[in-house]
């Protein structure tokens, strides 16, 4: 598969997703929307995402040394790379992700509980 280039802000808010809204929810009569990690999904399946969403967009603020990279959890990488993902190609998996229109505002509560 074919990578895609892209240029996200590096300021630390884009720890917590705030904006990996996607884009056709930024029309003004339509509310905004996130993808974020489910607090019951496996570890296997949240690497798994994250590696494949890693694979084709840029994740650098979540490797070691990244502004996002801190704390090292699983799960707030995950998040962060599912939020990525659902900003760039509109896609939140159901098995590991939820839409929410409430705006993440920080990384160590940025998994929410499954529906």
């Amino acid at each position: 598969m074919e990578s895609v280039s892209q240029t996200i802000p590096t300021r630390d808010d884009n720890c917590s997703g705030q904006s990996f809204y996607h884009p056709s929810s930024s029309r003004a009569d339509s509310p905004k929307a996130w993808c974020v990690g489910r607090g019951d999904a496996y570890a296997a399946e949240l690497k798994s995402s994250m590696d494949s969403v890693c694979s084709k967009l840029d994740c650098r603020d979540i490797k070691p040394g990244g502004s996002c990279f801190e704390p090292d959890i699983l799960e707030n990488h995950a998040s962060y790379a599912i939020g990525l993902n659902y900003r760039f190609n509109g896609v939140c998996p159901s098995n590991i992700g939820t839409i929410t229109l409430q705006e993440p505002s920080n990384i160590s509560i940025f998994m929410v509980d499954g529906p």
